[in-house]
């Protein structure tokens, strides 16, 4: 029923393909698209029309919207949806983000559309093939669940996989059907923390985890260590700041930073950042850089437009690599 939910004013955009994001600040619609960019609709729709729409949807999805409950998020789909009340926001504030079950990227599409180089793809192909632990950052709306979302098609037919996450993003039971997949969605009764520990009762080859935020990184570091192979994303300027974002969201008293730094580098291989510009012809994605992490240092072996380096590569990767036959 929820998936024939009626989105009247939004439904044109709502239905465009390219379109990824809606969020409409009371007065505007301020539209994220693949192709065009971002643009904004002036003076959308009647404030009391959207308003009607609210109390629709929330009657729907039975959830809701009040004085004393001024905030409600949910998911019809492949939507997310958050609605703030006016009391809190001023006017009604609606964002709406679309995911798919499909991967917008291939192949061919992002080497030729200049992504990422060709020799940079192979070896993140090789890093998957390896079972290295992998983390993607960028700002929001960078892509990095997407990249996540192609990488896992260089993952083992056979090797079981489970994904955690606080909304339905990855998909990767939609787009491996025949795989071996536990989605496992966190909420109120069962926090991250708690889900990265059930995790490991479930037999996981993989744990791909949609987004690392806050004191689950001090969870996901030891499931990490128990051999378990990752790949997970995270909010950062870079991806040789990925080890200080890690050890700054764990907020352990009872460790010491120094040698809990060098835990991260050792446990995690490969971090990879996405620039998101906003350009005259739209909105443009790329692969800026690629480092490997290693006990000693970061080391960055790609940057946009360069070569890749695999002479810098670490002993820990080659070994890795030996051990599950992968050429580089």
């Amino acid at each position: 029923m929820l998936l024939r939910f009626d989105f009247e004013m939004f439904r044109m955009y709502v239905d465009q393909e390219d379109v990824t994001d809606l969020n409409y600040n009371g007065k505007d619609l301020w539209v994220d698209d693949l192709n065009k960019g971002r643009y904004v609709v002036n003076d959308f729709s009647d404030k009391d029309a959207v308003y009607r729409f609210v109390l629709r949807l929330s009657n729907a999805v039975n959830l809701p919207y009040t004085v004393s409950n001024p905030i409600f998020e949910t998911e019809i789909g492949f939507l997310r949806i958050s609605v703030l009340h006016p009391t809190i926001s001023k006017d009604v504030c609606i964002s709406i983000r679309k995911t798919s079950g499909q991967c917008r990227y291939d192949v061919k599409s992002i080497t030729e559309k200049g992504y990422i180089s060709q020799a940079a793809l192979d070896f993140l192909v090789s890093s998957i093939q390896c079972r290295c632990n992998v983390m993607i950052s960028g700002l929001p709306g960078s892509g990095k669940t997407e990249l996540l979302k192609f990488l896992t098609q260089f993952i083992g037919d056979k090797e079981r996989v489970i994904t955690l996450e606080d909304s339905m993003e990855i998909h990767y039971d939609v787009l491996h059907p025949s795989r071996d997949c536990v989605a496992s969605k966190t909420n109120k009764m069962m926090s991250y923390d708690a889900a990265i520990k059930a995790s490991l009762r479930q037999r996981p080859d993989w744990s791909l985890l949609s987004e690392v935020r806050g004191s689950e990184a001090f969870e996901l570091l030891k499931c990490v260590s128990t051999g378990l192979h990752l790949i997970s994303t995270i909010h950062a300027r870079s991806a040789k700041e990925i080890p200080n974002r890690l050890l700054f969201m764990m907020n352990e008293a009872s460790f010491d930073s120094v040698s809990m730094l060098a835990q991260i580098e050792t446990l995690f291989d490969v971090g990879i950042h996405i620039d998101l510009l906003h350009t005259s012809e739209g909105i443009v994605r790329r692969v800026r850089e690629i480092v490997v992490f290693n006990r000693e240092s970061t080391v960055t072996i790609y940057q946009h437009g360069g070569v890749v380096d695999l002479d810098k590569l670490p002993e820990k990767i080659k070994s890795r690599a030996d051990l599950y036959g992968v050429q580089w």
